[in-house]
């Protein structure tokens, strides 16, 4: 087997690199592990395009899938890691550099401007794929459950339909699944404020002096 670089942070593990024709390739396995994928073969068929099996990696005679740049992109875009984007930072930021600075890697210059410009195509896929992605069944039950609990409810009433229809109102969306991925991300905060809010419209009763 030709050699594979190996590079490793503690809260991902280690993830493998070859160089083939001057371009480097990534364990997909590897990648996929790293980002929380549990079922890895299956994340790589689903989200990778560019997946390379050279006869000059192989372990066990068996030659491993390895994945490009743009492939360990759609990796991440994909994951539900909450570190996926740290992951992103410690690829393209640390491995990919250190890896050029030492000479273990020299792409071509005109590679490297075509490598950037696809990135940045990239880049610009996944702020649009963010777009498009909704909250998923799972996440609306977790929400769901917490504005319950805030309420000290176990099951839907008045206020939680209050505080879920102020929610929505605000968001501009019509139900769970219309919220996208980014403002998913502060939904927990806009949700308290909802339920202060409908709290504080609560009525409260006066006690009498007469009564026990």
């Amino acid at each position: 087997m030709n050699n594979l670089q190996i590079f490793e942070k503690l809260e991902f593990g280690q993830i493998r690199m070859a160089e083939i024709d001057n371009k480097p390739y990534f364990v997909g396995k590897d990648v996929a592990k790293s980002l929380g994928y549990k079922n890895t073969n299956d994340a790589i068929l689903r989200h990778c395009k560019g997946v390379v099996k050279h006869e000059g990696f192989k372990i066990n005679g068996i030659k491993i899938a390895l994945i490009t740049e743009g492939d360990v992109y759609r990796l991440i875009v994909g994951s539900n890691l909450p570190n996926a984007e740290k992951f992103e930072s410690w690829v393209f930021d640390e491995v990919l550099p250190s890896i050029r600075e030492t000479g273990q890697y020299q792409a071509q210059q005109h590679v490297i401007t075509e490598l950037t410009g696809t990135i940045g195509d990239l880049k610009g896929t996944i702020k649009e794929y963010k777009k498009l992605c909704k909250i998923t069944c799972s996440k609306k039950q977790q929400y769901s459950k917490y504005i319950k609990n805030r309420l000290d409810i176990d099951k839907a009433n008045k206020e939680y339909n209050q505080v879920k229809a102020r929610l929505f109102l605000i968001l501009g969306v019509e139900k769970w699944e219309d919220i996208d991925f980014d403002t998913s991300n502060n939904l927990i905060q806009i949700i308290d404020d909802c339920i202060r809010v409908i709290k504080s419209e609560r009525p409260y009763k006066q006690l009498s002096y007469f009564e026990n």
